[in-house]
């Protein structure tokens, strides 16, 4: 098995290269130091376990699940709290609350070597907080797009376009995880299929009859539909 970690401390990286060192089904150890390495490394050499922190440069571990094209088992190793936790527990197959103990360690190795986990499929949407930037990929290149960039967010089938000054960009998500995750002072449901940055509204223009249109700012040609619950929301966000 090949096992990748992914630490931007290199005591860390130490410390669990050294406890895997000894395992005999272990028969290569990865490392990497940011969230963009472990991406393209993950992608290419497709390690059986991935131990990964949460917190790390240039990409964050959770925005490392969501471009990975290749489904390993996930350890965290995490300084999180309980509370911020809850939301690895049901996907990810342990998480190892640092500072840990090896005895831990093999406790949450050993059930990746006896094939005790499901998987993280659903782990990406479930991560609680705020969230301030977007990663999305664009060809073979990783975007991180930071959410006073974005004008506002379109439903498309299976994904939301996400769109900028001059840009669109297509994310494998939900309307809902945006949702719940962008700001709630800014970012505005106005309609099923569109969340608004209330910062970018130029105008809102009574069409017909509790009908509604939105105009982004420098962006004339793009109306944006609003909902009678939608115009509600606004009301109280924008105070008219």
């Amino acid at each position: 098995m090949k096992a990748l970690i992914v630490e931007d401390e290199p005591l860390a990286r130490q410390l669990i290269a050294q406890y895997l060192s000894v395992e005999k089904q272990i028969s290569a150890i990865l490392e990497a130091s940011n969230g963009f390495d472990a991406v393209r490394i993950i992608n290419k050499e497709h390690p059986d376990i991935v131990f990964l922190d949460v917190e790390l440069p240039k990409l964050n571990g959770m925005e490392v699940l969501e471009l990975i094209d290749f489904q390993p088992a996930i350890i965290f190793t995490t300084a999180y709290d309980h509370y911020a936790i809850s939301a690895f527990e049901k996907n990810a197959v342990d998480y190892l609350l640092k500072p840990f103990s090896e005895d831990r360690f093999r406790q949450a190795l050993g059930k990746v070597l006896n094939n005790e986990f499901t998987g993280i499929k659903d782990l990406k949407n479930e991560m609680p907080g705020t969230i301030e930037r977007v990663v999305v990929r664009t060809g073979n290149k990783i975007k991180v797009i930071y959410i006073d960039e974005i004008k506002f967010l379109e439903a498309q089938d299976d994904y939301v376009n996400i769109v900028m000054e001059g840009e669109r960009h297509l994310k494998h998500q939900t309307m809902k995880f945006f949702e719940r995750n962008l700001p709630e002072k800014d970012f505005i449901r106005v309609h099923r299929s569109y969340i608004v940055n209330a910062n970018c509204i130029d105008q809102i223009e009574n069409y017909e009859k509790d009908q509604y249109l939105i105009t982004i700012k420098e962006n004339n040609s793009q109306k944006i539909p609003v909902s009678k619950t939608g115009y509600n929301k606004l009301r109280n966000a924008l105070n008219f």
